[in-house]
């Protein structure tokens, strides 16, 4: 049988493909919460104003917030991962493609989980 002859049986994406998108959304999210937590947790840069004010800043890291950071990120990477697994398994068409997004967040998660391991393990 050729490919003409085929007939074309989906009728839209399924909910696995709005499940992987929604993970996408999800991961993102979490993405952008663990930005947020690494530049919270850093100390402040000295200005005018502090050494005007004599304001006392702190020196050093906010360990607690970049643990946090941390398990958002493992969150992410395990949400992402699932999502990829989800994808690759309704990847069965030419015409199917895999979530780039998707496998942006597991290596962008998979490149902080290391940074961390190695700065403060």
């Amino acid at each position: 049988m050729n490919d003409k002859n085929k007939k074309e049986r989906r009728h839209g994406p399924d909910k696995w493909i709005f499940i992987t998108k929604y993970i996408g959304i999800i991961c993102w999210f979490l993405f952008i919460l663990t930005v947020f937590l690494a530049d919270k947790s850093k100390p402040r840069m000295e200005t005018f104003f502090d050494r005007l004010l004599n304001v006392d800043l702190r020196k050093n890291w906010d360990l607690v917030l970049l643990d946090v950071s941390f398990y958002v990120t493992l969150t992410m990477f395990y949400l992402a991962g699932l999502g990829l697994i989800i994808n690759t398994r309704r990847h069965k068409r030419k015409s199917d493609k895999y979530n780039r997004t998707l496998i942006f967040l597991i290596l962008a998660s998979l490149i902080s989980i290391i940074i961390y391991i190695y700065y403060l393990v």
